[in-house]
């Protein structure tokens, strides 16, 4: 996972167009990334059906991360993803289920809008009660990038 440029990356929302696998961790293959398209601004409704397939036919998911823009704090785009996703989590009976983790982003360029980290957060737990505690990262600075690859390993008993 110390890997740098595995995948391009763009300023733009809607770069990502499918799901798009990523074997990482110390054993290759043991633990794979999967990136999916965004659903905010730029989404799609067939990316939505690939998402909610993706959901509920993958055994072996350990863990979603939901990636928040500090920047913009949470949108409604974002409510509702964490609603839906605390929605499944709650509603799961005996069968395998997945956690849930908010990855702040961007926290260096979060703008004085009156939008603070802490409120962020605070959103997020008012919304959706069993996300786990949320990272915040900001890459220039290398904040949060050793948690986000420690909550992987966690996640997939590593």
């Amino acid at each position: 996972m110390n890997r740098r440029k595995l995948v391009a990356s763009s300023k733009k929302p809607g770069r990502t167009k499918t799901l798009t696998f990523f074997r990482v961790g110390p054993e290759r293959g043991k633990v794979i990334l999967v990136d999916s398209p965004g659903y905010g601004e730029r989404g799609r409704p067939e990316w939505g059906e690939l998402f909610e397939q993706y959901l509920k036919s993958r055994r072996e998911l350990a863990r979603v991360y939901l990636v928040i823009n500090a920047k913009h704090g949470l949108n409604e785009a974002d409510r509702i993803m964490l609603q839906d996703l605390d929605k499944r989590i709650q509603s799961s009976r005996n069968g395998h289920i997945w956690s849930f983790q908010a990855i702040i982003t961007k926290a260096d360029l979060y703008g004085g809008d009156g939008i603070s980290i802490s409120s962020i957060k605070q959103s997020i737990f008012d919304i959706a009660p069993t996300c786990l505690p949320p990272i915040v990262t900001a890459p220039p600075l290398k904040l949060g990038i050793n948690d986000v690859r420690k909550s992987m390993m966690e996640a997939c008993d590593l």
